[in-house]
């Protein structure tokens, strides 16, 4: 089984960039503070080809980990579960997470969406859904939060609408693009990033990429 990266996972190319030139001239037209920062970074976006259900098993893990514990913990999980999916997960006992590094907070949540799908609450077409609809349907999840969907909204749907001021890296990124003397609240960033809108997505990826840097 090929090695599990949390950096790759978030940058795999698995197709074609959807952030077109068209969406950063217009991005750029919305707001000019920024362009000099747009010129500086590429800001790519190819969704993910894990499956939904893999994938949210993936971010589960990463909650609040650094790139390289949650690659570590995501790659004991792969290969104690063989083929990742609902009954998989859930036939594998809580102390077999533990042993593996995974938190008996992060196995229930596993558990949880395990679940959700057997019991086929999950959305099977995210065509029909808007990003607020999907973000209020799975953050019912005990376990599954705004920052979780918004990672895979962003990288498993491709949606462009993404503000993920829940992210701290995302709002210290915010910091740093518009010169705030502090990092901003949750609340304070959605104001200041107001003017983003439907492209939010760009300007999260931007924010990540200057603290990256």
């Amino acid at each position: 089984m090929e090695e599990f990266s949390l950096e790759r996972f978030y940058e795999k190319q698995s197709g074609k960039n959807i952030i077109t030139e068209f969406h950063l001239q217009e991005f750029k037209r919305r707001n000019p503070e920024l362009s000099d920062f747009l010129n500086s970074y590429e800001i790519k976006l190819s969704p993910i080809d894990f499956s939904h259900f893999e994938s949210w098993t993936y971010w589960i893990i990463s909650q609040q980990l650094n790139g390289r514990v949650a690659d570590l913990l995501i790659n004991r999980f792969r290969l104690l579960c063989g083929t990742v999916t609902p009954e998989r997960v859930r036939e594998i006992h809580l102390s077999e997470y533990k042993k593996i590094g995974i938190s008996k907070s992060k196995s229930h949540y596993l558990y949880n969406i395990a679940q959700f799908h057997l019991e086929g609450k999950h959305i099977t077409d995210f065509s029909n859904f808007t990003s607020e609809d999907i973000r209020q349907h799975y953050t019912q999840i005990k376990g599954i939060g705004p920052w979780t969907v918004n990672m895979f909204l962003i990288f498993n749907l491709g949606r462009l609408d993404v503000l993920a001021v829940n992210d701290l890296v995302v709002r210290k990124g915010i910091q740093q693009l518009y010169s705030l003397k502090e990092v901003p609240s949750v609340s304070q960033a959605r104001q200041v990033c107001k003017k983003w809108g439907d492209l939010s997505t760009i300007g999260t990826l931007l924010s990540w990429e200057v603290m990256d840097s």
